[in-house]
């Protein structure tokens, strides 16, 4: 259990949900449907990252599911067509009773048509607040779930369906600051501007969810950025450029960037 546990802290202790994820459906008129998502979880993950190659059971389809070490599964497409990727909506409530995220993802690949996905994920009984988004050829569909009942969103335009971690739709939600919800208002910003219009690809949507375009850094970038040496970033897309390079690579280099002579380098470290 994953989000479970995150869940469990926000409804005793008050805490806040860690997960930053945004998940998307995009159908393309004259190809694809795309379905994809970030899975925003805690470093401890990295390098224990699976994807699990189901057979064929009887009625059940095969499917391939992408999951780390210890969890049956956190998102996923089937051999019906049916694909499934879910982000939390932490201002949705949540229970002790009913089931889990990954076992309501699981059982949702196993479904043999987006008719039957789509009933299931109204049917069963959700411990989790999460969105889903389902797809299949030619639709992509997002449910608002939780404890106190499903909520269909329907997206102004039916062939894009943009989500992060905040509802919207009128499901019942506990009422929050506007600065709470601030990171999830900017990713979903950026999805829109990004992949909202045209006929985006693969290319593209790889480039959305990458996208450092989150609260922080848009703020930053929107001041004045004075050159601290000849050697500084200063030019907007420059820096943000370098910000995927970073994220591409793992670590920062800065030359003479903040004192002329001084270089560093700085990365991030595991607890494993």
């Amino acid at each position: 259990l994953l989000d479970e546990e995150w869940a469990y802290r926000v409804r005793t202790a008050g805490g806040g949900a860690l997960e930053k994820c945004s998940s998307l459906g995009v159908v393309s008129s004259h190809g694809p449907t795309w379905l994809g998502q970030t899975m925003d979880l805690g470093g401890y993950t990295d390098g224990f990252q699976a994807l699990l190659s189901l057979g064929a059971d009887g009625e059940r389809p095969a499917a391939l599911v992408f999951t780390v070490a210890g969890m049956i599964g956190l998102m996923g497409v089937n051999a019906a067509g049916v694909g499934a990727g879910v982000n939390s909506l932490p201002q949705l409530p949540s229970a002790p009773h009913g089931l889990p995220v990954a076992f309501v993802m699981r059982r949702l690949l196993q479904a043999r048509s987006l008719a039957e996905a789509v009933h299931l994920v109204l049917s069963l009984p959700h411990a989790t607040n999460q969105h889903y988004v389902i797809a299949g050829p030619g639709v992509a569909r997002s449910f608002e779930a939780g404890a106190g009942g499903v909520t269909e969103y329907l997206p102004p335009d039916p062939t894009r369906v943009l989500h992060t971690n905040h509802p919207l739709s009128d499901a019942p939600a506990t009422p929050e600051p506007a600065s709470a919800r601030e990171n999830s208002v900017a990713r979903l910003a950026s999805l829109q501007a990004r992949l909202g219009a045209g006929r985006p690809g693969l290319a593209e949507i790889q480039a959305a969810l990458s996208a450092c375009d989150d609260a922080t850094v848009t703020r930053y970038l929107a001041g004045p950025l004075e050159p601290r040496t000849p050697s500084s970033l200063v030019d907007p897309d420059a820096i943000r450029a370098e910000l995927v390079r970073i994220r591409e690579r793992g670590y920062s280099v800065n030359e003479n960037g903040l004192s002329s002579g001084i270089s560093s380098a700085g990365g991030t470290t595991s607890s494993r």
